[in-house]
């Protein structure tokens, strides 16, 4: 079964960034948690490695797994992929040319790269549907 999910720029730009947070939390990244901001001001490393101690005991403070490792679950690498297609999305979108016809001095940047498949899940698509100012009327 396929879901279709229709989101404005800002709400996929906010699915790309919790993706890639999640995605890297679970490899033990918990100095991604830097991106919250704390009204405690508990916003330091101290804290971050305190908390990786508890999620990710075996790892040390600057040490982390790999997407690819099989210490993390499944539900990383299928928030990599759903990143991964959003960014080469945006990416390209934003370009006058297509990856056909990549100009490989100026379009240099894993953004620009096919998404590597991570995980056995399908790959999600992404399209852009312009809606025009009758059909915004009629919703």
């Amino acid at each position: 079964m396929k879901l279709i999910l229709e989101v404005s720029d800002i709400q996929i730009k906010a699915i790309l960034q919790a993706c890639d947070f999640m995605a890297r939390l679970y490899m033990g990244q918990t100095e991604e948690l830097r991106l919250i901001k704390s009204p405690n001001g508990l916003n330091d490393l101290i804290v971050y490695n305190q908390i990786k101690k508890i999620t990710h005991p075996e790892l040390t403070p600057n040490s982390y797994y790999s997407i690819c490792s099989e210490n993390i679950p499944d539900q990383a690498r299928i928030l990599m992929d759903i990143h991964d297609v959003i960014r080469h999305f945006l990416a390209w979108e934003s370009q006058a040319n297509s990856p056909e016809t990549r100009d490989w001095v100026k379009q240099i940047g894993v953004q620009y790269d096919t998404p590597v498949h991570l995980h056995e899940e399908p790959l999600p698509t992404i399209k852009r549907r312009i809606i025009s100012n009758e059909n915004k009327k009629n919703k």
